[in-house]
């Protein structure tokens, strides 16, 4: 059976008509698409001529892209758009040589509450367990239904509707925890009260102390819980469930942030008290 062999084609000349070769994965198949063929037609528009244009000119080597036309529909500023931006007492000559000011502040990674409460997560130094199970969170948080909200035991106000807070998962988290945060926390001053005896004092906490306080609290809620299921991702999905609890109203954590707050009232006249005593300084006359 005498062999099938394929019939070479006659190359064009160099300057032609322009093509652009587009390979499939195989390697084994070409397809030539000829680009003059569209340039010439009657009912182009200019914008795609000139990006058929563009096509012809780097299949033949060139650069294809123009000084003042770099990106997809934004080209570089010119004299007019500058004087759209700038004030009027601006110099729009100075505005090409103009560069954004260096500054030392980067922007953080990650949102400020996930990166506290993933460290607070974290045992034994293991960070990526820590992150593995706070996205397994905020991924139990996007799947879950709508919380249905105890006005009784209300979140901060001006928070997001309820339908939304499922939408971003780190609002949610953030919310939950800050609704149920304490503001205070209660020191016992030792030899404070006379006699020996502790006097307890209440102490206003910082917005981290406060969401450290509230998520060390739910983690203590998580460990005296069992897991529905098995698997390496149920204390996350505790964690999920705990911060969907708050948001309904359902946590313990609401009841002892509430008796946190009932002990600090009752102890308000103790604020500023010391254990320290002022020695007495006798005067030689």
């Amino acid at each position: 059976m005498a062999e099938h062999r394929p019939v070479p084609c006659s190359p064009a000349p160099v300057g032609s008509i322009p093509q652009n070769n587009l390979h499939s994965t195989g390697g084994d198949v070409r397809q030539t698409v000829n680009t003059a063929a569209h340039i010439g037609s009657p009912g182009l528009g200019d914008e795609n001529r000139a990006a058929l244009q563009q096509l012809a000119a780097l299949s033949e080597g060139l650069a294809p892209f123009d000084a003042e036309v770099v990106g997809h529909n934004y080209g570089l500023s010119t004299a007019s758009t500058r004087a759209a931006i700038l004030p009027e007492d601006a110099d729009d000559r100075d505005a090409a040589a103009m560069s954004l000011p260096v500054s030392p502040q980067l922007q953080e990674r990650y949102d400020p509450v996930i990166h506290q409460v993933t460290r607070l997560m974290m045992r034994d130094g293991k960070l990526a367990k820590a992150q593995r199970d706070m996205a397994t969170v905020l991924n139990f948080l996007r799947q879950s239904s709508p919380p249905n909200l105890n006005p009784s035991r209300p979140l901060l106000r001006g928070h997001l509707p309820a339908a939304q807070l499922p939408l971003d998962p780190a609002y949610y988290l953030a919310l939950a925890i800050d609704s149920v945060a304490p503001l205070f926390k209660i020191r016992n001053v030792a030899g404070a009260a006379g006699g020996g005896r502790a006097l307890p004092v209440p102490t206003p906490l910082a917005l981290r102390q406060r969401r450290r306080t509230a998520f060390m609290w739910l983690l203590d809620s998580v460990k005296n819980k069992q897991s529905r299921g098995s698997g390496r991702g149920q204390f996350a999905t505790r964690v999920g469930e705990e911060i969907v609890a708050i948001a309904e109203g359902r946590s313990s954590l609401w009841e002892k942030r509430q008796l946190v707050h009932k002990l600090s009232t009752t102890a308000r006249m103790n604020a500023g008290a010391s254990g320290k005593k002022k020695r007495f300084v006798a005067k030689v006359i």
